[in-house]
């Protein structure tokens, strides 16, 4: 956002080059005389900024889009473009509606034959959702740091062509070095081993180099005051693409008090050797699976029990040993659970082994959330597009009396964006609330539609218990917004009361929900119009839940296909409601991906629409 320089220069003077257009599609192009007059203003600049190009063809750009606060660096930015420089970089805007966007910008002076400026054309973007991901995945980053900062576990890599090795501060702390003093060559890393376990150490390094394995080390450093301590190692060799072997990588813990123990107590000794093997593999892990895998091997090994297992929350019983899980803010994650030991009682050692494991099993599962959070923000910044439609999908919440699914799919052959939206969250009430809503149309402007109505519904759902009000404040939500008179969304909100057994439910226009049980049926329920459309309030409405229950909601792209591959009738909700009835089991989240592989059979290929299901059930 700049403007120019040149008194001389005339609107009629500015070129436009349309093949330039036409090549940065996708893009806001605006172009401006030499004093900042808007010249053209193409229609990805509409739907950026909100204007219309009628409105804004001879206004000052600044005055359009510059905040105050940018007005210092837009005239940086003038200053360059006089130099005859491109210039290009982030730069902050203001919308029509008010909202300020970061946007990604290139300006370009426009110059006649004799190097006078004629003008400046402008190409930008909205990197909103970049710049969030890329501060999530800074601030995961660093969470994870600190997650290994609090399991004092330092980490190390040794590249055997140059011969250096790289620390982080934890292991030379570890090392009894000051914070970067060590001097990053193996030879140094020789010198602080104990003497009498230098060769054992060396050997066993050599042989998982020769076998191009992994390997573990116990071994003694005496650190510069004279200090002797203790420290296990677990490394990894390293390969080129021939499969030789060029380093290794691993962590390090100290275990100086694990070792002295062991050589008090000779049976104390194994089980704290053992948790030391654990909590490495454990802290080591990088998904939740795998956590609780060695987390549970861990400690039927040793413990010596039959089972043990994770819970979400369980009482103490007889024959059984329970240890919480819990969060390093605090909250609850569940209970690790040991039951049938030899002899029928556990002791205190067993009680601190478990409380032991479920610290490490904590953080582990904290890291390995973080972990897969940090490669989820990884492909999305990798693949922006599906960042973005994965940004408008919601994080469902949760009620321990509830259970809830949802599954997305955007019609086929367009943008990822659509204007379905799902969402669920506990209310204050105690209940589990929840939405589901089709704007209609297709598009970004519908899922932007569609985000911020979900939004909205969650943080009135937040704020109280009545559907009736949330789809009241929605509505008035909706007419706020400077949004088409052709646009309107359907939608059903309600409430579950899992101790009354009993849903509250409104609905606006929308297709009816489907009540599962011993079978399947369709809720006709009374509704009302579709918000943007005149009419009366949908009532709220109580549905009385059987024991087993199930709640199936959708929008109309589940059943608007075909009813059989080339045929013109439409599925529509009766076989929806056949297929539902025919699994004599419990619907699980799994049929959700069956049940859309049947409309696709029946449609002959992927649906055009979009396609949203929420699927509550009685938790078991």
């Amino acid at each position: 956002m700049t403007d120019g320089v040149g008194p001389d220069a005339r609107l009629s003077e500015v070129p436009f080059d349309g093949q330039a257009v036409v090549a940065a599609a996708g893009r806001a192009i605006i172009v401006t005389d030499a004093d900042g007059i808007i010249v053209s203003w193409n229609r990805e600049a509409e739907h950026l900024y909100g204007w219309a190009e009628h409105e804004v063809v001879g206004c000052d750009v600044r005055e359009i889009l510059v905040p105050e606060a940018m007005l210092p660096q837009a005239r940086d930015i003038r200053a360059t473009i006089r130099s005859g420089q491109n210039w290009e970089g982030d730069f902050t805007v203001r919308r029509r509606n008010g909202v300020i966007i970061p946007i990604r910008l290139v300006d370009a002076p426009i110059h006649d034959d004799d190097g006078n400026l004629l003008g400046i054309v402008g190409i930008s973007e909205d990197v909103t959702a970049q710049r969030l991901l890329e501060a999530e995945m800074r601030d995961r980053t660093t969470a994870l740091r600190v997650s290994l900062d609090a399991g004092r576990l330092g980490t190390w890599r040794w590249d055997m062509a140059s011969q250096t090795v790289v620390w982080d501060h934890t292991i030379e702390r570890l090392y009894g070095l000051t914070p970067g003093s060590f001097d990053g060559t193996f030879r140094t890393y020789v010198s602080l081993l104990h003497p009498d376990d230098r060769d054992d150490v060396l050997r066993q390094v050599n042989e998982a180099l020769a076998a191009t394995s992994d390997y573990h080390v116990e071994h003694r450093v005496i650190w510069p005051d004279g200090t002797v301590r203790w420290l296990e190692g677990r490394g990894a060799v390293t390969v080129n693409l021939a499969g030789e072997p060029t380093g290794s990588v691993g962590c390090v813990a100290d275990i100086t008090d694990v070792v002295l123990t062991r050589q008090r107590t000779e049976g104390a000794a194994r089980q704290l050797a053992a948790l030391a093997e654990a909590s490495v593999a454990i802290a080591s892990s990088l998904s939740l699976a795998q956590v609780i895998d060695e987390v549970t091997d861990a400690g039927r090994h040793i413990i010596g029990c039959n089972r043990v297992d994770i819970v979400t929350a369980a009482e103490p019983r007889p024959g059984t040993l329970l240890a919480p899980l819990i969060q390093r803010d605090g909250a609850p994650l569940g209970a690790l659970r040991c039951a049938g030991i030899a002899g029928g009682a556990f002791s205190a050692e067993d009680e601190a082994v478990l409380v032991q494991l479920a610290h490490m099993a904590s953080a582990a599962i904290e890291n390995a959330r973080l972990y897969e959070a940090e490669q989820r923000a990884r492909r999305r910044t990798d693949e922006l597009s599906e960042s973005l439609q994965a940004g408008l999908l919601p994080v469902l919440g949760h009620h321990d009396g509830v259970r809830v699914a949802s599954r997305y799919r955007p019609g086929e052959e367009r943008l990822l964006l659509g204007g379905d939206f799902v969402d669920a969250v506990a209310t204050p009430g105690g209940h589990l609330g929840f939405c589901i809503g089709d704007v209609s149309g297709h598009g970004p402007a519908q899922a932007a539609i569609g985000a911020g109505l979900r939004a909205a519904w969650r943080a009135l759902a937040l704020s109280g218990d009545d559907p009736a009000a949330w789809l009241a404040g929605l509505t008035r939500v909706f007419a706020a917004g400077e949004v088409s008179n052709e646009l309107f969304v359907t939608m059903i909100t309600g409430v579950v009361d899992t101790e009354a057994h009993r849903a509250t439910l409104v609905r606006a226009g929308h297709p009816a929900p489907i009540l599962l049980g011993a079978g399947a049926s369709l809720l006709e329920i009374t509704g009302g119009p579709p918000l943007g459309i005149d009419g009366d309030p949908a009532p709220a409405v109580e549905v009385d839940l059987p024991e087993q229950w199930g709640l199936l909601l959708h929008t109309d792209g589940l059943f608007e296909g075909r009813a059989v591959p080339g045929a013109t009738e439409r599925l529509g909700q009766d076989a929806l409601v056949s297929w539902l009835a025919r699994r004599s089991e419990r619907i699980a989240d799994t049929d959700l991906d069956d049940l859309i592989a049947y409309v696709e059979w029946a449609n002959g290929a992927p649906v055009d629409d979009d396609v949203a299901i929420l699927l509550l059930r009685a938790a078991e």
